[in-house]
């Protein structure tokens, strides 16, 4: 049985590492990306459904239209939307076929809340 593979995508490399540290320690394949350009290479190379923890704000680019191009490349794949500093509009989180979102900090617990509200 293939490992459920997850994308954390993250400016912040603390964020990245805890998230991973935490996921991989429940069996998930963790890919991990610091940029808006690195994200869309591993997003390109997904084959399979995944679950993705997307931060908004990006030196290079934003977290929606991440989420967006997961969603048109893999209809299944479950998206959050992750932001310390910025709240997304219902609108805007419609918009870029985000299935949630989880403001930072966030717990150990609303992480795998959302991964065990998901079918993976």
């Amino acid at each position: 049985m293939d490992k459920k593979s997850v994308l954390v995508v993250d400016d912040e490399r603390d964020i990245c590492m805890i998230l991973s540290a935490m996921l991989e320690k429940k069996g998930f394949d963790v890919s991990v990306a610091y940029s808006h350009e690195t994200a869309e290479k591993i997003i390109d190379e997904i084959k399979n459904k995944s679950i993705a923890f997307i931060d908004i704000n990006l030196p290079d680019g934003d977290g929606y239209s991440l989420a967006t191009r997961l969603k048109k490349k893999s209809n299944d794949a479950i998206v959050y939307l992750i932001s310390a500093r910025e709240t997304p509009e219902d609108s805007d989180l419609k918009q870029s076929m985000a299935d949630g979102f989880i403001s930072k900090p966030f717990s150990k617990k609303e992480i795998f809340e959302a991964i065990n509200n998901e079918e993976l």
